[in-house]
């Protein structure tokens, strides 16, 4: 794990790049730093705000960070030379936050003076003020489609504010003490509230009403996972508490304590009876999800963990440590029955086979392995990639393993032979997920803000979905393989129609570029469907997600 030291003062405002692979800091020593998230290394120190940095948000290319700081002022820095290049001068008390528009053009500040603002970052002009009663204004959130600001009061009150005429839509009254985060749902209907008075709050986002109260956790959440039937919610928090939850009620159905540190990661045995947890205390547990219940503790790790992954039987849980090695328990007893070693650092994916026989696991030292899980034998070593591996997923019959990474490219090895037999390339940034179609004859890839969708016969890409935001961070398929899902370091969740043949395709390819340009892109994909019959030479807007996702 990481350790960022350097600040003279207390750090006010954490923020991580797009990729991940960067950290931005705020603090009273009146610096914002640029971290990196591997190492730990400073990469870059942003001196100019008379007080410290209250707020910092990187935009959706990450290549600026915005810094509000109680001088008053919000400003923009070039993130690759560190330079100053605008400064955003109006605001009368402390910027306390600050972010983005999903496009990147504009930036919203909130501020002690009661006010929030929106700047065309290009000409660096004030271009709407939101007022309200003088309130200060703690937190500032754009939606996904960039039409709405969501603001946290000191009142207890958040508002809602057209972007286009600065008009108040709506006031959500409810809290007892200082709203100091705001969020909006990947789709935008809802709207989550974080108040000094310890209690989160979920919003209809049209109506203005209170759908659900989650009062109890303390502190950052840090993982959250759904039950297998999608009914309840399991969230794991830096308190060292996990909690269950009424998916349609939003109620806290239990609450599991004895983990002294915070939680990392959350699972769900298949069948939906077991929760099992892995915490910075270095232990993971196994817990009664009818009673509550703690059933087993796991010890053994040396640090944290990191993964925690039930096989597909249900029978066996493998974790991943900080201290670089995976483990094998057994979940009715709650004993070790193996220790895989031989990773150079810390393991952060554990994946089983389909057949439960093998398990890979994915490594900040660059490797991913696979190993035999009746012997605990390693039984390939899969290196190439540039950087920490991500992410590890097994093809549906278990004999090909694909591995995405900190470079651009995944990686597909034959299991059979451990040798690399396919590079997908072409991808923008870093390849955060990977899964397999249910059929097995389609991957996709989630890198940068594109998913790509390639045949497992040929590895040739044969589609390219453009998402919202500027990271994909997840992708999965739906269990009939009818729909793909993509969620995106913004918050956004869409949904895409994978069930598509040529005339699919080309309706995709047709959208997104120009029709003289058309030809060549269906030839990239190896299709020849004789002469286009889109119409009209402009580009058509970009192919937008299904129904289910509006």
């Amino acid at each position: 794990m990481a350790q960022f030291e350097g600040h003279g003062d207390e750090v006010r405002s954490v923020a991580f790049s797009p990729d991940g692979m960067r950290l931005a800091t705020g603090s009273y020593d009146g610096t914002a730093r640029l971290w990196d998230v591997v190492t730990g290394a400073e990469l870059a120190r942003f001196e100019g705000h008379v007080d410290g940095p209250l707020s910092v948000a990187f935009s959706p290319s990450g290549t600026r960070l915005a810094t509000g700081g109680g001088d008053g002022m919000a400003r923009l820095w070039d993130i690759s030379t560190g330079d100053e290049i605008a400064t955003l001068v109006g605001h009368e008390r402390s910027v306390r936050g600050v972010a983005f528009s999903p496009e990147g053009t504009r930036l919203a500040t909130g501020s002690a003076d009661g006010t929030a603002r929106l700047w065309d970052i290009t000409t660096e002009a004030e271009v709407t003020r939101l007022e309200g009663n003088g309130s200060e204004v703690n937190s500032v959130a754009f939606s996904p489609d960039g039409m709405r600001l969501a603001t946290g009061h000191d009142d207890e009150t958040a508002r809602l504010w057209d972007v286009v005429t600065g008009a108040e839509l709506a006031r959500l009254e409810g809290h007892e003490d200082w709203i100091l985060s705001v969020a909006f749902s990947p789709k935008g209907t809802h709207l989550a509230t974080g108040s000094v008075d310890h209690s989160a709050r979920l919003w209809d986002v049209v109506t203005g009403t209170e759908l659900a109260r989650l009062e109890g956790q303390e502190g950052s959440i840090r993982s959250v996972v759904f039950s297998p039937e999608s009914t309840r919610l399991a969230t794991g928090g830096e308190d060292g508490t996990v909690r269950l939850w009424g998916v349609l009620t939003g109620a806290e159905l239990a609450r599991l304590e004895g983990h002294e540190d915070g939680v990392w990661s959350v699972a769900f045995s298949p069948d939906g009876m077991r929760l099992a947890t892995g915490s910075d205390d270095g232990t993971a547990r196994l817990w009664d999800v009818a009673t509550g219940a703690e059933v087993a503790r796991l010890e053994g790790h040396g640090d944290g963990i990191r993964s925690v992954a039930f096989s597909p039987d249900g029978t066996r849980l493998a974790t991943g440590g900080d201290d670089g090695t995976a483990r094998l328990w057994d979940v009715a007893t709650g004993a070790e029955v193996a220790r895989l070693e031989g990773h150079g650092d810390g393991v952060w994916s554990v994946s089983f086979s389909p057949g439960g026989t093998h398990l890979a696991t994915g490594s900040y030292d660059k490797t991913a392995r696979l190993w035999d899980v009746a012997t605990a034998k390693e039984i390939a070593l899969l290196k190439g990639h540039g950087g920490p591996v991500w992410s590890v997923v097994f093809s549906r019959d278990g004999t090909l393993l694909v591995t995405g990474g900190f470079a651009t490219t995944a990686r597909v090895w034959d299991l059979r032979t451990g040798a690399e037999v396919a590079r997908l390339e072409g991808q923008k940034d870093s390849v955060r997920s990977i899964d397999f179609s249910p059929d097995g004859t389609r991957v996709a890839t989630g890198s940068g803000d594109h998913m790509r969708l390639w045949d497992v016969a040929t590895w040739r890409e044969v589609a390219r979905f453009e998402a919202q935001g500027d990271d994909v961070r997840s992708v999965a398929f739906s269990p009939d393989g009818t729909r793909l899902a993509t969620g995106g370091n913004d918050g956004t969740v869409q949904i895409w129609d994978a069930d598509f043949d040529h005339g699919n395709l080309f309706e995709i390819a047709c959208r997104r570029r120009p029709t003289k340009a058309l030809p060549k892109i269906l030839e990239s994909y190896g299709l020849d469907i004789g002469e286009p019959v889109c119409s009209g030479e402009e580009p058509l807007p970009p192919l937008k997600p299904t129904k289910a996702a509006q």
